[in-house]
Formats: C-alpha cells, structure tokens, sequence
C-alpha cells in the first residue's frame, strides 16, 4: 500500500498595506468638483423654486365636503393664493382648516404644478341645540358648528339646554345632559336600518335618555348602554306596527332590549312584545 506523502504547508510572505494605496481608492479632485456642483446646483434651484412663481399656487381641489363647506375651506385658504407650493407648511394649513367648527378633518397634499389637493373630512350636524330663544348647528361629536337665526327651518331634533349653558362656534358641548342627547341622536342609523318615523326631540337627564318621535311617541332608552341594540328593536317594534290602523303607542320602553314594553300614558294598557333582539341584530 502506498504511503502518502507527507502535506506541505506554504508561507506566503506578508505584505503591509500602504498609505499609498488607501489614497488610490479615493475619488479624484475632479470627481468631487463635479458632486459638489451638482449638490449646489439641485440646492440653488429648489431655493429658486421656492422664491419664485414656477410653483405657485393658482388652484385649491376640494374634496369630500359639501359644497357650503368647501366653501368656507376655499375662504379659508384664499390667503394662500400665489405663495410656492414648495413653501407650504402643510401641517400648520391642516390645522388652521381643522379649527373651523364646520370641519371635522382635512388631509393636504402638493398636486404641481399649481394645484392644492385637500380631502375634507366635514361634521355631521345631527341636532338643534336650543337655549331659550337661541338655536346653534350641533354636530354628531357635540360640536358647535353654526348659530342658527331660524331654526325653524331645521328639521333636525332639537335638544333643549339650561340657559346656563354657553356655546359658540367651535366649542365642544360641556353639558352632560346635552351632550348625551347629542350622542344617542349621533347613534340613529341614516341608513336603511334607520328609524320610520322622524325624531322631533331628545331629552337627557341624570336619571333618563329619551328620544321623542315627531308622532309623540316616546322611545324610553333610560341611558346609553347598548344603544344601537336599543334603536334597531325600536325600528322593528315601530315596523310591526301600523299607525293609520291601530297607531303608534305613547311610548316605547327599551329599558331591557329584549324585553320592550309599549303603551300608552296610563299604566294599564302596557303591552310587553316579544323578544326581538336578535331580529334587531
């Protein structure tokens, strides 16, 4: 059997890296000339762009809001007409257009050459906040979006407040009760699920959540616990029943979801209907 032979291991002599070398590896004088050039030449031209009338802005799109809205957003923007678009301090725009009581939210963005493209988010007014003689636009979040000088013309639900109570345009609603006719009115479905009948009024206390229907009738909902479970058996409730035949009742318990009770003023004539919950489901 042949024996292998033995390995042999090689030393490679070593070789020190010079300074020299390192100096190779980096860009020529002229290579640097040119980046720099460039880098000025981009900086000086977005500094021109800002200053001048290359982007300026000639056209705001609107978007979202309906049209008295995107009216006053227009308004509110109008100052900006002929500034760079470059310029712009979307953020502090975005919040100058939040403050307006009429809008819930605006999102901006540059459409160049000339354009600025906002999505308006607006508030959905859903009540009438009455004090006295005075009447104020109440959106579905408790803000005061308008005073109103004749609110007659308003089919929205009224909600009546203390004449202690203050409100301007912008404010939030500080009144508890208030505010919580305001929430249960912001829970009716504007959709196919909504109510058959029209709510005239909303009635709030420490004890009582109450919404009245433009026939009288009364929808007990007592607070505002699983109110949207209480609101869809009150349709199916006022579904079943036929007002030109055997009319609406005085008033409709929703105390318990499942168990409403409907009757009339006097006590005797409850009739507690069966469980509709899971058909309101």
């Amino acid at each position: 059997m042949a024996r292998l032979a033995d390995s042999v291991v090689l030393r490679l002599p070593r070789t020190r890296a010079h300074p020299r070398d390192f100096v190779r590896l980096l860009p020529g004088w002229r290579a640097l000339a040119i980046g720099f050039a460039v880098m000025l030449a981009v900086a000086g031209g977005y500094l021109v762009a800002r200053q001048s009338a290359l982007f300026a802005v000639q056209t705001f799109e609107i978007r979202g809001a309906p049209p008295p809205v995107a009216e006053t957003v227009r308004d509110a923007l109008r100052p900006l007409e002929g500034d760079s678009l470059l310029r712009l301090d979307l953020e502090s725009v975005q919040s100058r257009l939040a403050a307006i009581p009429s809008v819930q939210d605006a999102s901006l963005d540059r459409a160049f050459p000339h354009t600025l493209r906002i999505d308006v988010t607006a508030e959905r007014p859903v009540a009438v906040l009455r004090r006295g003689a005075e009447a104020w636009l109440v959106s579905a979040r408790g803000r005061v979006i308008r005073r109103l000088d004749r609110p007659r013309l308003s089919r929205l639900p009224r909600v009546w407040a203390p004449l202690t109570v203050t409100a301007a345009p912008g404010d939030r609603l500080t009144d508890t009760s208030a505010h919580d006719a305001v929430s249960a009115l912001a829970a009716l479905d504007t959709g196919p699920r909504r109510l058959p009948a029209r709510v005239a009024e909303a009635r709030a206390n420490d004890h009582e959540l109450t919404l009245v229907l433009a026939s009288g009738t009364e929808l007990r909902l007592a607070d505002d616990e699983d109110l949207r479970l209480k609101l869809a058996v009150a349709r199916e409730v006022l579904l079943a029943l036929d007002p030109n035949v055997e009319g609406w009742p005085a008033y409709i318990d929703l105390t318990v979801p499942g168990r409403p009770v409907a009757g009339d003023t006097d006590l005797n004539s409850e009739v507690r209907l069966e469980d509709s919950r899971s058909d309101a489901r």
